[in-house]
């Protein structure tokens, strides 16, 4: 397997791409987005990825991800869902080319 390919979407608009030689563990996920894990799926560039976010964001106030809001509801539209809460805080992680195991 090639590396494993990963882009971090912070709340405040930066966007970082990111390699890994094998999947990241437990411990980077919580320090990438600050905190407890909760994965998601999200749509981008047509496929359907995960989402890493911070399962406490909205109550450590987080501010909303804009980025990675788009890419949350793009998945809810694709997939004819709801949601009561469409926006993503904090900052996210989302897997290219893998999906955790």
């Amino acid at each position: 397997m090639g590396k494993l390919s990963a882009t971090i979407y912070k709340q405040d608009g930066t966007i970082i791409e990111k390699s890994y030689d094998q999947e990241p563990s437990l411990g980077d996920l919580q320090y990438l987005v600050g905190g407890y894990i909760e994965r998601i799926s999200c749509l981008k560039d047509g496929k359907i990825c995960d989402m890493i976010i911070n399962e406490e964001g909205r109550l450590f106030d987080m501010d909303v991800n804009k980025e990675a809001t788009k890419l949350f509801v793009a998945w809810l539209d694709n997939e004819n869902r709801i949601s009561p809460i469409r926006d993503v805080v904090g900052d996210v992680v989302v897997f290219n080319n893998f999906s955790l195991s």
